[in-house]
């Protein structure tokens, strides 16, 4: 190999270690990022809302009523129609054979994106978490069955959390007919929820 060829080569291997060199330099810078450029960079959280949840405030379907009773959403269900007699396995009734009980279920959920507590949160009056009346549809003063719900054991909600209760309305004596279901809640505007069924 001549001088002028020794000197070409040089200046290649020159060349490919300062490209080299530069390429791990910005590797290592870029690995090491400073934490103000991290937070400058980083994208911001969206704050969690302490409010209720977008859902509306009233709302109903068949066999269910929901409303909004804050910081809780109240929800019962129950079917808007119950044969009070018992079939046997090929569908046939017999008059002999009814219902021992007809169950209602009443939902309390936490509308909140926070953890609820009674004391400073709900603002219960008395010892009960909520009350249930039946009465007849078309007579006034014709309670048939009520219920009480009593919050000894409960302490609080988390957000979203749903507390289940079913109500057994006993269903021996109990004539066809249409009747309302009214649940008040014992906290917010202790107003009641009302739901329809009829017995068969």
């Amino acid at each position: 190999m001549n001088r002028r060829a020794a000197v070409t080569v040089a200046v290649v291997l020159v060349a490919c270690l300062a490209a080299a060199g530069g390429f791990f330099i910005y590797r290592s810078r870029s690995g090491t990022v400073s934490t103000s450029e991290l937070s400058s960079t980083k994208t911001p959280q969206t704050p969690t809302p302490a409010g209720p949840t977008p859902l509306p405030d009233f709302f109903e379907s068949p066999g269910l009523v929901c409303r909004r009773t804050e910081p809780l959403r109240l929800y019962v269900a129950l079917a808007r129609e119950i044969s009070l007699h018992k079939p046997d396995a090929g569908g046939a009734q017999f008059p002999g054979q009814t219902l021992a009980r007809v169950p209602i279920v009443v939902v309390l959920e936490n509308d909140t994106y926070k953890k609820l507590n009674f004391g400073s949160d709900l603002a219960l009056t008395g010892e009960d978490l909520f009350t249930l009346q039946i009465s007849h549809e078309n007579q006034t003063g014709g309670e048939v069955f009520s219920y009480r719900e009593s919050r000894a054991d409960l302490s609080g909600w988390d957000p979203a959390e749903r507390k289940t209760f079913t109500v057994d309305w006993p269903a021996r004596g109990v004539s066809a007919g249409g009747y309302i279901v009214s649940v008040t809640p014992a906290f917010g505007k202790q107003e009641p929820l009302r739901i329809h069924t009829t017995l068969r």
